[in-house]
């Protein structure tokens, strides 16, 4: 009883020191981070942490922003010129200057609200403070099944700052980062769809989810790829489960987007071969990356055209939720039993938000139940729903091939710091030919 009573003391002293270290705003950095790093004041080392604490941030420490403080669309944007640098709160993260980011559907779409149930579950379960822990977990999912009950959130979101990528400099790293990164590295990388985004001037993210730069790249072309890259390539591999797709036959439906570009090429980088979709003024754009066939939707033979080259081992959806249903009948040109139907618009987020935890997950099981009767129904296939996985060796990976000129970015615009909401505005507009990337240098 003795000692559980004192192991209960120093838990309780612990809390004590996390509560105050977070109240004094210090931030924890490695004591090896050179020239970038700020001075050290003090170290711990007797519960294995170790590294160093610098002072208390100043106001001066601060930074440009953009902003949502309600959902509303990029009408609510606002750009705030007194945010906080983001701190250091876990040991393997790092501080990164942002030199430049993109602007994804997944950004506007924020705007509006979607996914926010959802977001904010994740926001909750996946702090950013360094001493929570799992125990907490349990509690923490208990308040949010009980909130619909209750009728409160459980976390408070605003205000929001979006930016899923970026290119940049490390300024400072965490005493745990394993990887090679050093401060002064140029790197590009993504941000976890629950933590503060990269339309600002400083962003806080996990070492795990950036690497360095293409060297043949300048920040604003490396800024357009890690989004649209891991959300390829988490469809192809992750969802699909293809470890080599040589000589599997993809049809890719949008190729002209951010998402589409890139997977054209990723696939055609791995011997794949691919027949992809566009709109007619896009097609000069869309066969420049080297697709086997391009296929003009508003043309009126476009199914015949599609069937000529079927069967399909896989189809990839990437053209949005308005046109899932039309294209779930192209599913009797895939092969029969190994054909696979993939899409990166399913309803998930969307079912939470309508209905709830509990109502859209039920919503969320009875569609993809009811997709794949259908899909199987008429071409013995299946369908899978693929997400934006954030990880850092599959940008190592893109980053050998851009450097080998078999993947090359592809940008539609570019904007100013200044011009964000124009930036959303554009991406608001649809019919997207690459990537809307923001400036930041």
């Amino acid at each position: 009883m003795k000692a559980f009573v004192k192991l209960a003391n120093s838990a309780t002293k612990t809390r004590c020191v996390s509560s105050k270290l977070q109240l004094w705003d210090y931030r924890f950095i490695n004591s090896n981070a050179g020239a970038g790093g700020a001075s050290s004041v003090g170290s711990d080392s007797a519960d294995g942490v170790g590294g160093n604490f610098d002072y208390p941030r100043g106001t001066e420490e601060t930074m440009k922003s953009w902003q949502i403080h309600s959902y509303g669309g990029p009408s609510e944007l606002q750009l705030t010129t007194s945010s906080r640098i983001p701190l250091i709160n876990k040991p393997d993260e790092v501080l990164v200057k942002v030199h430049a980011a993109s602007v994804n559907p997944i950004d506007l779409a924020m705007t509006k609200g979607y996914g926010a149930e959802t977001i904010n579950i994740l926001r909750d379960l996946c702090p950013s403070a360094s001493l929570s822990t799992a125990m907490d977990i349990p509690l923490k999912i208990k308040n949010h099944l009980m909130a619909p009950i209750a009728g409160k959130k459980s976390i408070i979101e605003f205000p929001l700052t979006l930016g899923r990528d970026f290119a940049g400099v490390v300024t400072k790293i965490g005493h745990g980062v394993k990887s090679d990164i050093r401060v002064g590295d140029e790197v590009y990388g993504v941000v976890g769809i629950q933590k503060q985004g990269s339309h600002a001037e400083y962003v806080v993210v996990s070492s795990d989810t950036i690497r360095r730069k293409p060297k043949n790249l300048s920040f604003v072309e490396a800024a357009s790829i890690p989004y649209v890259g891991l959300t390829s390539w988490s469809a192809i591999r992750v969802t699909g489960g293809y470890c080599n797709v040589a000589q599997k036959k993809f049809l890719v439906l949008g190729g002209s987007g951010g998402i589409g570009t890139f997977a054209i090429q990723y696939l055609k980088s791995q011997s794949a071969s691919v027949v992809t979709t566009c709109s007619t003024d896009a097609v000069p754009l869309v066969a420049s990356m080297g697709p086997d066939s391009v296929i003009d939707y508003m043309d009126v033979n476009t199914n015949s055209q599609i069937q000529s080259f079927a069967p399909y081992d896989c189809i990839l959806h990437l053209s949005g939720p308005n046109t899932l249903e039309k294209s779930m009948q192209l599913v009797r040109h895939l092969k029969p039993v190994t054909g696979q139907f993939i899409t990166l618009s399913p309803p998930f987020l969307g079912n939470v938000d309508k209905y709830g935890i509990f109502g859209g997950t039920a919503k969320n099981l009875g569609d993809l139940v009811m997709s794949n009767l259908k899909s199987w129904t008429d071409g013995k296939v299946v369908t899978k729903w693929a997400f934006f996985i954030p990880a850092g060796d599959p940008l190592q990976n893109f980053a050998d091939l851009i450097e080998k000129q078999r993947i090359n970015p592809v940008i539609q615009s570019v904007y100013k710091f200044s011009e964000i909401p124009d930036a959303y505005r554009k991406l608001e507009e649809g019919h997207s030919r690459g990537k809307v990337v923001v400036d930041l240098s």
